[in-house]
């Protein structure tokens, strides 16, 4: 979903890049769209080769991916109403797109480098201990 997510903030902005011009908030869509195309590759990555994240990752990835879709979803307003810049649904839409783009892209790079600083990953807290 997170790969889905991160392809279509970043066709969407190159869309509306080539066709509205180019924007501090379309920009920063394609970075964020590419970033989370990029974490959801990396998700399928994981110990022992299983094709699902550790499950304590979960969240992180579904966080972002919430703000992928909300971000996709801003975009998609963008392109259906074409609002012309200066009205208060242009400013405002463009401001969410750029926050969550900019929320996405903190979230994003705070995961891989906090997840840098561990050298084992998290311990499985599922076992059930026997005294």
């Amino acid at each position: 979903m997170l790969i889905l997510c991160g392809l279509m903030n970043s066709g969407l902005s190159i869309y509306l890049v080539a066709r509205v011009g180019r924007s501090h908030y379309l920009d920063t869509g394609i970075i964020s769209g590419f970033s989370a195309v990029a974490l959801g590759f990396l998700g399928f990555r994981s110990r022992q080769c299983e094709w699902l994240p550790n499950r304590n990752y979960t969240s992180g990835y579904i966080l972002v991916t919430v703000f992928s879709l909300l971000n996709c979803c801003g975009l998609l307003v963008l392109l259906a109403l074409h609002p012309i810049p200066g009205t208060p649904i242009h400013d405002i839409t463009t401001g969410v797109v750029l926050g969550l783009s900019s929320l996405t892209l903190l979230l994003i790079s705070l995961g891989a480098i906090s997840s840098r600083w561990c050298r084992s990953p998290p311990p499985d807290n599922r076992v059930d201990y026997v005294h």
